[in-house]
């Protein structure tokens, strides 16, 4: 999916990002830890081709960033943001139309899709809401569904990602496991996620991949089973933590880190 080859990148004669070098395979989650600072949004940044690198490439399915066009990339990965601004009036439903303008499809099919994916994702009863006036938390699982829909071409997810930046910061208890639960259907259907979080204990149950970044660096990579440790977070975030495991199936049942 993405591959991120020896890259460094330079703001304002600070070096944010130093020789990173590491694949985000398809059909994963990957989760990308680090401490405030640490280098997690000016990577998750270069994945979306909005960093210009002093050194190394990345390349999308094979192909450097730049040699696609907004119009292809656009059908191919979608971005959450974690700060929402600039919103018009409008409904919900409107707004989740704007994402399928890109298609050339009937409005008879686009509105059928809508109506089932709002089903599908537990959204329906806010369609009719005007999305200046949504909640935090109701917000971001609407950026979800207009994600989806911006990516949707078939039930098939392969070759799609998504790129999340801190997606539960405004969502409730119940409001995050629905989120994460999407982000497992959603790579359950062939699809890629790539995910910011700060929610350890959540992004190690559904991450199959775990990044972490210190400093500008990359400190490990791999499997959640294998990177998931105490050392390690302890290095990433510079604290004494703990771990707890459920004995029955080794997934991480609670961690105490501060983050």
């Amino acid at each position: 999916m993405f591959s991120v080859e020896g890259i460094t990148i330079v703001a304002a004669r600070q070096q944010l990002l130093s020789e990173v070098t590491l694949q985000f395979e398809s059909n994963s989650i990957t989760a990308i830890l680090g401490a405030n600072g640490a280098g997690k949004s000016t990577l998750f940044k270069s994945l979306l081709g909005e960093y210009p690198l002093k050194k190394g490439h990345v390349r999308f399915n094979g192909k450097a960033i730049s040699q696609y066009s907004l119009s292809q990339l656009s059908k191919m990965r979608a971005y959450i943001a974690q700060v929402k601004t600039g919103f018009f009036s409008m409904l919900v439903y409107e707004y989740l139309q704007l994402a399928r303008l890109q298609y050339p499809e009937s409005e008879k099919y686009s509105e059928n899709l809508i109506l089932t994916l709002a089903e599908q994702f537990q959204i329906a009863h806010l369609l009719m809401r005007d999305v200046t006036y949504l909640s935090g938390g109701e917000l971001q699982l609407i950026e979800f569904v207009r994600a989806y829909l911006q990516l949707y071409q078939s039930a098939n997810m392969q070759g799609k990602c998504l790129l999340l930046d801190e997606p539960a910061s405004a969502l409730d208890i119940k409001q995050t496991r629905l989120l994460y639960g999407h982000l497992k259907t959603f790579q359950r259907q062939g699809g890629t996620v790539i995910i910011i979080d700060h929610n350890i204990n959540a992004v190690a149950n559904i991450a199959t991949n775990l990044v972490l970044i210190k400093d500008g660096k990359l400190l490990a990579e791999g499997s959640s089973k294998a990177v998931f440790n105490k050392t390690i977070l302890d290095t990433c975030f510079e604290t004494d933590g703990q771990i707890i495991l459920n004995k029955a199936n080794d997934a991480v049942e609670n961690s105490i880190y501060q983050v």
